[in-house]
């Protein structure tokens, strides 16, 4: 009896090791699945930045058939120059390089409906706009997501977010071959140019707010004839 009893306490015994012993693999298991997701979202680069979509944009659009691409010539002196054609936002006037007369410097802000960081400084860009008014500078966006006229749902997209950050500088929609001379990896993105449609510095790239593009602004303004 005194055997029997030791025998069945030793079965007792495994049967409760191996029921522990199953439990903690699935835990484990669990566990590792839970830490490797955890890994796959933390170890992700947090930018305020959002990549721009490959730009077929203007690629095959037959309703901008008028619009030219983007040539640009160099000068020794002072870079670059911008020409184009596009339209605006609406679909009716249309925008070349001469937008740039009469403003000593330009700023070019490329941003996508779909980009938060571009829709939440937009505020700050208006804003920045009406400083740059009483420097005789001034502010235009780029739509870098409204893949031609016929975009019309992206476009009404852009025309809500415009309506409902208070901007009123100018939008347009991006031409063929924009990309050749305005790269943007990331948006919000932003070029200068003067006058004369020359681009002026190094792009800004990010979201930032009013006071830090007008100190910007301000050195590159200091550098200019």
């Amino acid at each position: 009896m005194k055997k029997r009893g030791i025998r069945t306490g030793m079965i007792l015994l495994l049967t409760l090791i191996l029921t522990l012993s199953t439990g903690a693999a699935c835990d484990s298991g669990k566990v590792q699945k839970e830490t490797e997701n955890a890994a796959a979202v933390t170890t992700e680069p947090v930018t305020t930045e959002e990549e721009v979509p490959e730009p077929e944009v203007l690629e095959e659009e037959p309703a901008l058939s008028g619009s030219k691409e983007t040539e640009s010539e160099e000068s020794e002196e002072e870079g670059e120059i911008l020409s184009f054609e596009t339209l605006d936002l609406n679909g009716e006037s249309a925008v070349s390089e001469e937008i740039f007369l009469g403003s000593r410097l330009t700023m070019i802000n490329i941003w996508g409906t779909y980009c938060g960081p571009c829709i939440r400084e937009m505020p700050e860009l208006e804003e920045l706009s009406k400083r740059l008014a009483e420097k005789n500078c001034s502010v235009i966006g780029i739509v870098a997501d409204v893949r031609g006229l016929a975009d019309s749902s992206t476009m009404e997209a852009a025309k809500n977010i415009i309506q409902e950050t208070g901007v009123s500088y100018l939008n347009i929609l991006p031409w063929q071959g924009w990309t050749e001379h305005l790269q943007a990896q990331f948006i919000p993105t932003s070029y200068f140019v003067d006058e004369n449609g020359h681009i002026i510095g190094e792009p800004a790239v990010g979201a930032r707010g009013a006071d830090d593009y007008e100190k910007l602004i301000d050195d590159l303004l200091s550098e200019m004839p």
